[in-house]
């Protein structure tokens, strides 16, 4: 059985896969949207 999320918001959703609120909000700092962490380059 597969469990679908029931929202899109990438906020939100890194805020679930961050508990430490810090880090949420420095990963959306460095990725502000779905299509910006998609389009990332490996350093």
């Amino acid at each position: 059985m597969r469990t679908y999320l029931s929202t899109n918001n990438f906020e939100e959703l890194v805020q679930m896969m961050f508990p430490d609120r810090r880090l949420a909000q420095r990963f959306i700092a460095t990725f502000g949207s779905f299509h910006e962490l998609h389009n990332a380059q490996r350093a």
